[in-house]
């Protein structure tokens, strides 16, 4: 097993290497990322998703907020391919993907989306890799 773990390890970082983090690149809040008046968000880009992580995981000054109750729309198809992604971490909001895709997230981070404690409800998203869909109708 520990054979295996360091296969993962060597292969994770052969892959992955040194690349930015989607975090250290959007560090502000992005247009594409807008907040109603009942909290509710929409997010229409790479930087707008990639913003959601710095809300619900406390980064780039932002309180971490579960988003509790709350709504997250996607309105368009983003692909994440060109920087690392850093999983959202105890997310208990509703996320509508209204029938788009998020694509360019590596394997074993789609499945790593969401990490931690968390009560979510994914609607109507595909998660796309190379020949690997994930979907949540």
């Amino acid at each position: 097993m520990k054979k295996l773990s360091l296969i993962i390890l060597l292969l994770s970082m052969t892959f992955i290497g040194n690349a930015q983090k989607w975090t250290d690149v959007v560090t502000s809040k992005p247009e594409t990322f807008i907040v109603d008046n009942d909290g509710n968000i929409t997010i229409s880009d790479e930087a707008g998703f990639a913003w959601l992580v710095s809300v619900v995981n406390g980064l780039n000054g932002e309180n971490a907020n579960s988003l509790a109750g709350k709504t997250i729309t996607i309105s368009n198809d983003i692909d994440m391919s060109d920087y690392e992604w850093t999983p959202i971490k105890n997310f208990e909001g509703i996320m509508k993907g209204n029938d788009n895709t998020i694509k360019g997230l590596p394997l074993l981070k789609i499945f790593a989306f969401l990490e931690g404690e968390f009560q979510f409800d994914i609607q109507r998203l595909r998660f796309v890799n190379k020949n690997t869909t994930i979907e949540f109708p």
